[in-house]
């Protein structure tokens, strides 16, 4: 799964096997057992904390070697299109940002997918926010290295907003400005 920048990071640790055909977080989990490097409260956390910021400037630099830095690409944005399952292919940048900015994918599975697998796109940032906590394929979400593209994909994955159904929406919508209404005229009476 895992190529680039992932194997570079791993590679770092000669002793550790690094199997790329697993998920890269499963493989840095790995990692710290095999480095010893444990959470409790006595052990000095430098050395994993390195690690972790590390690993997570890896991913980012492995999706920007994969899918490109250049917001201003109409290639980029429609192969990341392709990627994430957006047919048809946005013929304009505009327009495909915006269809990549409705989708809700796990940045991590999109990263690690193999060249031209579609990955699962979610209807909502919550449905998301469950199968990256439950998978723990957790994304950095601020990074030096994250170009304009990568910016799109990101969500709120420990306060997802809870989107409604737009006709669920625009239900309420009524009911708040009937009540309204009726909150005015009470007044004046």
């Amino acid at each position: 799964m895992s190529t680039l920048a992932l194997a570079d990071f791993f590679g770092q640790y000669p002793s550790f096997f690094y199997n790329k055909d697993q998920p890269a977080n499963i493989e840095f989990g790995r990692l710290c057992q095999h480095m010893q490097w444990c959470d409790s409260d006595n052990e000095p956390q430098s050395e994993k904390s390195t690690a972790v910021r590390k690993f997570q400037d890896a991913l980012v630099r492995q999706f920007n070697e994969v899918y490109g830095t250049d917001e201003h690409s109409l290639e980029a944005w429609q192969e990341l299109c392709r990627r994430v399952g957006i047919y048809p292919i946005p013929e304009t940048i505009a327009e495909a940002r915006s269809k990549v900015k409705e989708t809700h994918v796990n940045i991590v599975d999109l990263t690690e997918s193999p060249g031209g697998e579609t990955v699962t796109s979610f209807d909502s940032e919550l449905e998301l926010s469950k199968y990256t906590r439950r998978n723990k394929r957790y994304f950095p979400g601020a990074n030096a290295h994250a170009g304009g593209l990568l910016k799109v994909l990101l969500r709120r994955i420990n306060k997802p907003r809870r989107e409604m159904n737009p006709a669920v929406k625009s239900a309420k919508r009524r009911a708040r400005r009937l009540r309204q209404k009726e909150a005015k005229s009470k007044s004046c009476e």
